[in-house]
């Protein structure tokens, strides 16, 4: 049996694409385990809206899942030192969706680490998180936590690029993490089976959305 951490929205290119596209992602772990063995996606552009790609992994190869990877987080005392200093001072720690992003043979996982102060609705991007194979970094954004996690001699130039070029670092930070936030909302306001508030998150999303798409 298996189970879902997903499904989360992203920009990305996949392999053998031309271009980037809006994509539904789903990595898929085992019940009762948390290592993946699947990775599915739904692409959402034209001409292959609806079609799913699906990579089935190695059951002899442990691929990380997303509460593995969120473990090996917890357990680096760097990181973990100034997740729990920063929610000591006031503020709220809002550790955002990981992302599991396929590059080459492996996966790329990136997480936001934002924080809310208590005069403030609007979370704020502190840090990104971003983990490859036995590398963890966290950095002030998404571009050097990606540098600094393929900076190993190891690591081939072309995974390097595929990764910045994979994740898309997009020079309207502000309005990406305003979608972030409607997008969380919404999911927040679905659970709770608030149909009207959550169709109005995924409008001020949507709006977001095609003002980035059409770089207004």
């Amino acid at each position: 049996m298996v189970h879902a951490d997903g499904p989360y929205y992203i920009i990305t290119k996949l392999d053998n694409s031309t271009s980037e596209e809006f994509i539904s992602m789903l990595p898929l772990t085992p019940s009762k385990k948390n290592n993946m063995v699947a990775w599915m996606a739904a692409r959402s552009d034209a001409p292959h809206y609806g079609e799913l790609i699906v990579y089935r992994l190695p059951k002899e190869k442990l691929i990380y899942g997303p509460m593995q990877i969120e473990a090996r987080i917890n357990q680096k005392p760097d990181i973990s030192s100034k997740l729990t200093l920063w929610g000591q001072k006031g503020s709220r720690v809002i550790r955002g969706n990981m992302l599991v992003i396929p590059i080459e043979h492996s996966f790329i996982y990136v997480e936001p680490v934002y924080l809310q102060s208590e005069q403030s609705q609007m979370p704020e991007l502190k840090r990104v998180i971003v983990a490859f194979r036995d590398r963890l970094e966290m950095q002030l954004n998404l571009e050097k936590a990606l540098r600094s996690v393929f900076s190993e001699e190891n690591i081939s130039p072309v995974e390097t690029e595929k990764a910045l070029r994979g994740v898309s670092i997009s020079p309207s930070s502000d309005r990406a993490q305003q979608a972030l936030y409607h997008y969380n909302k919404a999911m927040e306001y679905l659970k709770q089976a608030n149909w009207d508030g959550y169709g109005k998150e995924l409008n001020q999303l949507k709006q977001i959305l095609e003002n980035m798409a059409g770089g207004k």
